[in-house]
């Protein structure tokens, strides 16, 4: 009968795992995970419209919560209606719903119509609604969730080389 015999050198693997083991603490990781975060904060305010005040883009900010944890996310209203969207609706108290179609109405509001000094007209500066569809759900923070896993994913690849390799 044949036997086969295999010896391994499993030092400099147990060496590495050790040291890993040793590097790979919370602490340590904070210094990755928080580029991760900032990289993918720059990411979501490229992806988030911008209409005519650009509040919703610079709602978006990256909090520490602890080490290797950050949180990042949109102070602004308007970011859930448009992550989630809007349902059709119409006036609860008005006869009919304000809608501005430019910065300059959305910022005096429906109380400048009945201002004398200002000059805003129908169907230019706003109109004017019944009822209205409600918006779609633009899904931007769900959308973007793999590729910040990826982001985070590389950083740390690079970590860990570059702990290994030292």
């Amino acid at each position: 009968m044949a036997q086969l015999v295999l010896v391994a050198q499993t030092g400099p693997a147990k060496r590495l795992i050790k040291k890993l083991h040793r590097n790979l603490t919370p602490e340590s990781m904070d210094r990755v995970v928080r580029v991760s975060a900032f990289k993918i904060h720059a990411k979501l305010v490229v992806a988030t419209p911008k209409r005519w005040t650009g509040q919703t883009r610079r709602g978006w900010t990256v909090t520490f919560a602890g080490a290797s944890h950050y949180a990042i996310w949109n102070r602004s209203k308007v970011m859930l209606w448009l992550e989630k969207g809007t349902p059709a609706r119409g006036p609860v108290r008005a006869k009919a719903l304000f809608i501005p179609l430019n910065r300059k109405m959305a910022l005096a509001g429906p109380k400048a119509l009945k201002n004398p000094n200002h000059r805003f007209i129908y169907g230019v500066d706003y109109i004017l609604r019944k009822s209205v569809k409600g918006a779609k759900a633009m899904h931007i923070v769900r959308n973007f969730l793999p590729t910040g896993e990826k982001i985070l994913f590389a950083e740390m690849r690079s970590f860990i080389r570059e702990i290994a390799s030292s």
